[in-house]
């Protein structure tokens, strides 16, 4: 007897391919992960561009920070995704990976929009939307993109 969500996709070759959909708690381990280390980055590239700028960059330096900060918060998630098999390390320490819903690796586009996504999932409270949708979806989804997270064992 099995207690966790699954899907089963059928491949061109005549195999089900079953797949076991992540659910909260270990998507609440992957981010928690993920945001450590994102706020580990932060903090060195504000201590490394405060040092190297001192005083006399003003505006320019702190603009550029404000930049890079936005791209190790949205870039992190995508480029992992993308290039790491559809695995950051929160989601490599919690044994998930993100997948398209076919089954096949996500790609940059998939990512960038799921992505995108996670921001409106994020507005009103911590997520609230985002862990209603995956409470409600057949497929653990938090938003309409084309991606999922499911475990996986190596």
């Amino acid at each position: 007897m099995t207690y966790d969500d699954r899907i089963s996709i059928p491949t061109p070759e005549g195999v089900e391919l079953e797949l076991v959909l992540a659910g909260i708690g270990s998507r609440l381990v992957a981010t928690i992960v993920d945001m450590l280390v994102k706020v580990g980055l932060l903090i060195a590239l504000w201590v490394i561009g405060s040092a190297v700028g001192g005083d006399e960059a003003g505006g320019f330096l702190l603009a550029v920070l404000i930049v890079a900060s936005f791209l190790v918060f949205f870039g992190y998630d995508v480029a992992f995704e993308a290039l790491a098999s559809g695995r950051t390390p929160g989601k490599r320490a919690a044994g998930l990976r993100v997948v398209r819903l076919g089954g096949e690796p996500v790609g940059f586009v998939a990512s960038a929009v799921r992505n995108l996504l996670r921001l409106v999932d994020s507005l009103p409270g911590i997520y609230a939307v985002g862990a209603a949708c995956i409470l409600f979806s057949s497929r653990n989804q938090h938003g309409p993109a084309a991606a999922t997270e499911v475990s996986w064992r190596t």
